[in-house]
């Protein structure tokens, strides 16, 4: 399962960035992804939970896990850029990079939060067949 939220959110075109701005964001966070499956089917399921580190220049990494009951617990790591989008709204930050499961399997990372206060970052997006819940706090 791809872990791609900015797709939900449609038609994302990064802007300019200033560097004064990251250092608002940058820090460590911790971060929960939850997919709750429509169909309440739990192996429709699946969870995310993984430190992530936003770099003042715009880069970041994460390393943590991933669950489903069908997989059970999987190790992640991975990382990439991170910048602002306020071509979604003023206070979205969009991560885009490459995720590694401890299986070796690859796929893209990509991820659009909002900005709630300077400790949390979060979204909820409904699609058609999941709820997506991201947190992350300082």
């Amino acid at each position: 399962m791809r872990i791609i939220i900015s797709a939900l959110l449609a038609g994302l075109v990064a802007g300019p960035v200033a560097a004064d701005h990251l250092t608002q964001i940058a820090g460590q966070y911790l971060c929960k992804h939850a997919m709750d499956p429509l169909s309440g089917l739990a192996d429709d399921k699946h969870y995310w939970e993984y430190q992530l580190t936003a770099n003042a220049d715009g880069t970041f990494g994460m390393q943590g896990y991933y669950f489903n009951f069908a997989l059970g617990q999987i190790g992640i790591q991975g990382g990439g850029q991170y910048d602002l989008a306020p071509d979604i709204e003023p206070d979205a930050v969009r991560f885009r990079g490459q995720l590694t499961r401890a299986n070796g399997m690859q796929e893209p990372y990509q991820m659009t939060v909002r900005r709630l206060d300077g400790r949390q970052m979060y979204v909820q997006v409904r699609t058609q067949t999941h709820m997506v819940n991201i947190t992350c706090e300082r």
